[in-house]
């Protein structure tokens, strides 16, 4: 986290707020799962929720903004 932080000049500006998010979503479901005393307590929930908020973020950051905005792009220069 702290080496992405002192790199962040190298990165879209989207990509590094997402993966940022991710991996502060990550550690906040990680507290939630250590924290859980029942399989169907409430800070279990609330980790997986968290969980899948991370999942997004990295969809948003390395497939959105790594995959499919460059492959749009050569396509709209195609175009014209």
């Amino acid at each position: 986290m702290f080496r992405l932080h002192a790199r962040r000049a190298d990165l879209d500006q989207h990509l590094y707020a997402a993966l940022m998010c991710s991996m502060g979503a990550t550690i906040l479901s990680e507290l939630c799962f250590v924290l859980h005393t029942d399989v169907y307590g409430l800070a279990n929930l609330v980790g997986h929720l968290i969980k899948v908020l991370s999942y997004y973020c990295i969809y948003r950051g390395v497939v959105r903004h790594g995959l499919i905005a460059p492959y749009d792009s050569i396509f709209a220069e195609l175009r014209t």
